[in-house]
């Protein structure tokens, strides 16, 4: 009866080791990335890059209007990027779907974390 214990604990001590790093944590990679020298070069080359998609970002908030308050980051690896962005909702699955599958510059590295924010309060 202890080797099924044994093994349980064995295997929750590896797979502990082995977790993923949270949305929390990534974001503040991300933003320690942008503070860098080489991170703010090149947040300025993926702003640039990402004009090309300012037609579907403005899409974005004129179907979804109202206040917007949203955080993430490109996450850059072997195979390409993806964008995580929080709250998860209608706007933010739209940004994520006008951002997604674009041709941009090549990180510092890889991986690499870049710091995304939307941030817009309508006039009153």
């Amino acid at each position: 009866m202890r080797l099924p214990v044994v093994l349980f604990l064995a295997v929750s001590i590896v797979s502990a080791g082995c977790a993923q790093p949270s949305f929390e944590e990534k974001l503040a990679t991300s933003k320690a990335n942008i503070e860098s020298g080489e991170g703010k070069v090149y947040d300025d080359a993926l702003t640039q890059a990402l004009s090309g998609a300012s037609q579907d970002i403005i899409a974005c908030y004129q179907s979804n209007p109202g206040k917007k308050d949203v955080h993430g980051f490109f996450e850059f690896g072997d195979k390409g990027y993806t964008v995580t962005l929080r709250p998860q909702d209608a706007f933010t699955d739209c940004l994520t779907k006008a951002m997604e599958g674009r041709d941009l510059p090549p990180p510092p590295r890889r991986p690499y974390l870049n710091y995304a924010s939307f941030v817009y309060a309508p006039k009153s």
